[in-house]
């Protein structure tokens, strides 16, 4: 009796009450999520799901702005080297001629980091992307990652998945590849200069 009239006087105040009611309330939506997820084990009942998602067309609530159009997305062709050199030194990149030379500059990482420069500076100093070569092999190409992995660069080339290991051992095609995804994005940010969220 004791120990029940301790509970119900602890639960009479007001933190231990609320701390009591939001456990109950996360048990409560941890419940529903299972009993949702039980629901979706029964094929018949999964495919009952996907029809009406199918179906439905969700409204928008009165007041709320229309959905912004998503800019299509930009097609990345292939490059050649004189492609690469040509256009790195348009922009300002003091890149050689020569295939090799111009590979083993690419492979060091240097270029990819005035590349996010000239592309967006305030992501260059935001980020210290200037350092990033100190941090160990590859990691320029974790910073190029992180740099796809904005929104604004998504909403250019879309989702792009790097990989790191071919571009740390030097791999001709994969550079050239991401020098042209680079250029993509590039050209993107010389016509929407105006853009928030470069």
């Amino acid at each position: 009796r004791r120990r029940r009239a301790g509970c119900v006087r602890a639960i009479q105040n007001p933190p231990v009450r609320r701390a009591v009611n939001t456990w109950v309330a996360m048990a409560a939506r941890r419940q529903r999520l299972k009993a949702i997820m039980g629901t979706l084990v029964d094929p018949s009942k999964r495919r009952s799901l996907n029809r009406w998602k199918a179906v439905t067309r969700f409204r928008l609530r009165p007041g709320s702005p229309p959905p912004t159009p998503r800019a299509p997305m930009r097609l990345i062709q292939a490059m050649t080297w004189r492609q690469a050199c040509t256009w790195l030194q348009s922009i300002g990149c003091d890149v050689s001629r020569s295939p090799p030379t111009l590979l083993r500059a690419l492979k060091e990482g240097l270029v990819y980091q005035q590349l996010v420069r000239t592309i967006s500076p305030y992501y260059f100093m935001r980020h210290k992307v200037s350092t990033s070569h100190e941090r160990g092999a590859g990691s320029v190409f974790v910073m190029v990652q992180q740099f796809f992995d904005t929104e604004a660069v998504i909403a250019v080339v879309g989702c792009q998945k790097l990989d790191i290991k071919a571009l740390t051992a030097g791999k001709a095609r994969e550079h050239l590849d991401l020098v042209q995804t680079f250029r993509t994005v590039h050209k993107a940010r010389r016509s929407e200069a105006h853009h928030g969220g470069w």
